[in-house]
């Protein structure tokens, strides 16, 4: 949706995007400086050259039409995270996230005092593929990896976390991940 109310083609621009920030963590990927926070949104825009406008248009807090316009709320996610902290469990957050970002995605989180356990790569200074941003999220709870139970969107990071000895589901769609979840509580 923001890119059809951008006028932005996707088909063309899609592919790089998705390559840029999905790969294995490396140190001089622009989109990966972004997220561990070492660049700003805008320094990475002028990293990337005359793709940076359309991701302008696309991926800027500020655009008229950005994704954040069409983003929504998983209220089925939330109360499940809820619920578990609920059972007395402790709950936890790794996201790779652009600090530019933080006030308008807080909002898919809100209250971030739900989790006991936040680690965002802007403020880590890590970004998940890369094992580093686990380790922390572990060592700032205090639990071993097979008292962990991982849940992303992301089949790379769940592979990350699994290797590194966690439960790890893939959520596709939230009520057979929040049942696969289930499971393992």
């Amino acid at each position: 949706d923001a890119a059809k109310h951008s006028n932005v083609d996707l088909a063309a621009v899609g592919p790089t995007m998705r390559q840029m920030f999905t790969v294995d963590d490396t140190a001089d990927n622009p989109s990966h400086r972004l997220e561990r926070g070492e660049i700003t949104f805008d320094e990475f825009l002028s990293e990337t050259g005359e793709i940076g406008q359309e991701i302008r248009k696309l991926l800027h807090h500020e655009a008229p039409n950005s994704m954040f316009r069409f983003m929504h709320r998983h209220n089925e996610m939330n109360a499940f995270v809820d619920e578990v902290r609920e059972t007395g469990r402790h709950v936890g957050l790794i996201s790779n996230v652009v600090a530019e970002w933080l006030p308008t995605w807080s909002v898919y989180v809100d209250p971030i005092e739900r989790f006991d356990t936040v680690v965002f790569s802007c403020k880590a200074g890590l970004r998940k593929p890369g094992e580093a941003i686990f380790v922390k999220a572990l060592e700032l709870s205090g639990f071993a990896p097979n008292e962990v139970l991982y849940l992303d969107d992301g089949p790379h990071m769940v592979d990350v976390a699994r290797r590194l000895g966690m439960h790890g589901v893939v959520v596709n769609e939230h009520a057979s991940a929040i049942a696969e979840a289930c499971a393992f509580l």
